[in-house]
């Protein structure tokens, strides 16, 4: 159940998801792969080099040196009003808005800049999400830095750590101050508060870019409506994780 007060901080917040992939910049980063010494059979020295490429890349898309928003979502706490931000590469394609069905506004954008603008334009007044305040806001604000735009003053930390009134993020309510239990996946919080969903009903996993992204540029409309799934979970979780927030502390004059 809802309270007045979760019902009261909600009313001005929306989820935030972004995914990203390895940019065209990113290979200005990659270094020089050579096999180990005793690689002696050509065929095994390439394959070893190609799968170090390959492990450069995976985690190049965690890396906001390295990477590239390619899709933000943003989920109002208190309605099904969805909306994403997508970055589609195609040369021919215009800036433009669809509904793929429900209520799931996508915006079609022609570069990472482009889709930043809009994004920063509707931040709403807090923010709430799985990992938010360790990947997904500093990923937004370090891709912002690069191309020169101003993120909102109240989503930048004071002055090591997020505010949790306005980044309210569920790795932090569920470590209750811990550090080693500071990560939990949004899987095990769907499990532990809404128990009875089927494995095919859970949301993605966050650092599952590489499949996302191929999904993404494969099915677009399937894979959002995943993405929509995790943010529904996100929206169902929210007011259970709320009570052990950090709360502002009270004057006791």
């Amino acid at each position: 159940m809802k309270s007045t007060d979760f019902t009261s901080w909600a009313s001005e917040a929306s989820i935030l998801s972004v995914q990203t992939a390895p940019s065209k910049a990113a290979a200005q980063f990659m270094r020089t792969f050579t096999a180990p010494k005793n690689y002696k059979d050509a065929t095994k020295i390439r394959e070893y080099i190609e799968s170090q490429k390959a492990t450069f890349y995976e985690k190049a898309a965690l890396d906001a040196m390295r990477a590239e928003i390619v899709v933000v979502g943003l989920h109002d706490v208190l309605t099904d009003d969805v909306g994403f931000f997508c970055l589609h590469t195609t040369a021919d394609l215009d800036h433009h808005d669809l509904l793929l069905g429900g209520d799931h506004r996508v915006s079609l954008f022609t570069s990472e800049a482009d889709l930043l603008q809009a994004v920063l334009s509707g931040l709403p007044k807090r923010l709430v999400g799985q990992a938010l305040n360790s990947f997904h806001l500093p990923m937004l604000i370090r891709r912002c830095l690069y191309h020169g735009f101003e993120v909102p003053a109240r989503f930048l930390p004071k002055p090591r750590y997020f505010d949790s009134y306005n980044c309210f993020d569920f790795c932090e309510a569920w470590s209750l101050g811990k550090t080693e239990d500071k990560y939990v996946s949004l899987e095990n919080l769907a499990l532990f508060f809404l128990p009875g969903h089927e494995p095919n009903e859970l949301p993605l996993s966050v650092t599952d870019t590489t499949t996302l992204v191929n999904r993404f540029r494969k099915d677009p409309a399937a894979t959002l409506a995943d993405f929509a799934l995790s943010l529904d979970f996100i929206q169902e979780i929210a007011p259970m994780l709320y009570i052990v927030r950090n709360h502002p502390i009270p004057d006791l004059k």
